[in-house]
């Protein structure tokens, strides 16, 4: 995320941010590791003397970014887990009714 961070300035593409947060969702850090990991940037750049040179409501936005495409990426998931469990549900069903 940090390595990413630091390439935004050139970048300035939301939906890759975004893309890189669902990424984190299916690589699995956990939903504390995310904030924390977005804090960690926030204050770096807040009492680091703003390593990349960007206002601070561009960090904010940049931080708010991947955590928006990581709980788009974690609903996705699990959503998907509830599908299969919703069809493993009915087919044991089927197989009791039979």
């Amino acid at each position: 995320m940090a390595a990413a961070f630091f390439k935004f300035p050139e970048m300035d593409d939301e939906q890759a941010i975004r893309t890189q947060g669902q990424h984190l969702a299916v690589e699995g850090p956990g939903h504390r590791t995310i904030p924390a990991a977005t804090e960690t940037l926030r204050r770096a750049c807040r009492e680091g003397g703003n390593p990349v040179g960007v206002s601070p409501s561009v960090v904010a936005w940049y931080v708010d970014a991947p955590v928006g495409g990581y709980m788009a990426g974690r609903e996705a998931s699990l959503l998907q887990g509830q599908e299969r469990t919703q069809r493993a549900l009915r087919r044991a069903q089927e197989r009791r009714d039979c």
